[in-house]
């Protein structure tokens, strides 16, 4: 039941909701440095809400069909004895938590424009990547600290999701207004819209 989920079980859902895909334990700790495993994995594969598959020694993972119908909706943390149990994670995903509860529930309250197959899923790792990096929603986050994230993705295809994220509202790309005191990996991680470079990003403020 939902109710024995806890915090951190809620954290991979989301995390697997934004892949949208099979999922390894290797690739979740490269993106997100976690991983699933202990309680959570054997709750959530117990449940019946993640299926998992070992090859070798790695395990992967895919969000259910009862996992995606569960988390299709805002999850609603209350002082009632509803909201999902601290459970035991450590700081780290803890912290992942609030910061995907809070990106999860602000996807349910934006509108959305119909994307190609394919993009949803990068836009929603950026913007997962982008609340674990920032301080506070709105915060400015350097494209350089972002793009190692994402090391299985190419340059062109993460400048093309960048590009896209500022359809909506709450979403800034903008130059370094000191461009002197820039580094060369600042530079580099740049992308360039509407003829200028863009250094630093900016998501949650309308």
């Amino acid at each position: 039941m939902a109710g024995e989920l806890t915090h951190t079980d809620y954290a991979f859902l989301i995390l697997l909701n934004i892949e949208g895909r099979e999922v390894s334990n290797a690739e979740l700790d490269r993106a997100y440095g976690v991983r699933l495993v202990g309680e959570s994995y054997a709750r959530l594969n117990g449940l019946g809400y993640v299926d998992t598959r070992k090859s070798g020694s790695t395990y992967h993972h895919t969000l259910s069909s009862s996992g995606s119908k569960l988390i299709g909706s805002p999850i609603i943390v209350t002082d009632d004895g509803a909201e999902p149990k601290k459970g035991k994670g450590n700081g780290r995903e803890q912290q992942l938590w609030a910061a995907l509860w809070a990106l999860h529930n602000s996807q349910h309250d934006r509108p959305r424009m119909a994307e190609p197959n394919g993009h949803r899923g990068l836009d929603e790792r950026i913007r997962a990547v982008y609340a674990e990096l920032a301080t506070e929603p709105g915060a400015w986050v350097s494209l350089s600290r972002l793009r190692p994230r994402f090391g299985n993705v190419s340059k062109s295809e993460l400048d093309k999701a960048l590009e896209r994220l500022l359809d909506a509202s709450d979403v800034e790309l903008e130059p370094e207004e000191n461009q002197k005191t820039l580094s060369v990996e600042e530079r580099r991680a740049a992308v360039r819209i509407g003829g200028e470079h863009r250094h630093l990003l900016s998501i949650g403020m309308r």
